[in-house]
């Protein structure tokens, strides 16, 4: 038996067996996990047949290996880089870019993440059709008990991020009160946007309360509080903090069209006029041709400040 290959066709069944455990311990249930729970039964398919094959075809065996890694370690690494760019685009309005984020998926179907990608990009198609009421509807079915936490939070971010377009401030902060119902704390998905509501409407104490509600102790999410602080900092007129946040969150997080948008907000909310302006102005230029619903807002924010 070649002991390299019996090594890592060990490893890669401790390692299946570990984060199928590990998923159940997180309370993935078969509802929602049944499509890791069959990919990680795969797994150990792989690394049990190359197991058996290593004495007679050790070539065989370090394929077996080999693929079964491939096969443990892959879906990760594409569903991470795929959400993130589905996230960009809904941010931007970006239909065909989030269909073809959803396009990068589809061979990972059968993992829970793919559902809620699916139910985002139905959101944003009935977004741009002007039905919010009906764009609500793909994600509702995220908010069940059983949801693993992640995928519940995401959709709950995106049904406020329907309102937020359809600018009712009342409806999310509505929302968001069933949602983390006050004093417990509140996911950063749900409290700033509520935090955003609560300023638009110049409810300083209401968008107080809502930071002190925000939590803010999960390591994992130091990037979801971050994008999540941007609009606050920004309608805050905080540029320091605002600058802070891009820094941490990079040019891929937080691309410049909408770095320029924020800190033409900030300057907005500063009393800095002229500096809104050039900011929002290059803002709309950075912006492509064929994100027409996100020119429009960035539009909207210039005419926005000859007004009262």
């Amino acid at each position: 038996m070649n002991s390299e290959a019996g090594i890592w066709l060990l490893a890669l069944l401790i390692a299946a067996a570990f984060a199928a455990v590990r998923l159940r311990l997180q309370g993935l249930r078969w509802r929602w996990g049944h499509g890791w729970y069959v990919h990680l039964a795969a797994v150990g398919l792989v690394g049990g047949a190359g197991l058996a094959l290593a004495p007679h075809a050790p070539d065989l065996a370090q394929a077996c290996a080999a693929f079964g890694w491939l096969l443990l370690l892959a879906p990760g690494f594409a569903m991470v880089g795929a959400m993130r760019r589905l996230q960009l685009a809904v941010a931007a309005y970006d239909l065909a870019g989030a269909r073809g984020a959803l396009r990068l998926m589809r061979p990972f179907g059968h993992l829970p993440a793919f559902k809620l990608a699916a139910a985002q990009v139905a959101a944003l198609e009935r977004v741009l059709a002007g039905d919010h009421a009906g764009a609500e509807g793909p994600l509702i079915p995220f908010d069940a008990p059983d949801t693993p936490r992640t995928l519940r939070r995401a959709a709950q971010g995106i049904r406020l991020f329907v309102r937020l377009h359809a600018r009712d401030w009342a409806g999310i902060r509505t929302l968001a009160a069933s949602m983390a119902p006050p004093p417990a704390q509140a996911s950063p998905e749900v409290a700033a946007p509520a935090v955003r509501a609560s300023l638009e409407l110049g409810d300083l104490a209401g968008a107080t309360a809502w930071l002190a509600r925000m939590q803010l102790d999960d390591a994992g999410q130091a990037a979801a509080v971050d994008q999540a602080a941007v609009p606050v900092f920004s309608l805050l007129g905080a540029m320091a903090d605002l600058d802070a946040a891009f820094i941490r969150l990079g040019p891929r997080a937080m691309p410049e069209h909408f770095r320029a948008y924020w800190r033409g907000r900030c300057r907005a909310a500063q009393g800095d006029l002229a500096g809104a302006r050039a900011d929002l102005a290059a803002a709309l230029a950075a912006l492509p041709a064929n994100l027409g619903e996100a020119r429009r807002r960035v539009a909207d924010a210039l005419a926005a400040l000859d007004g009262p």
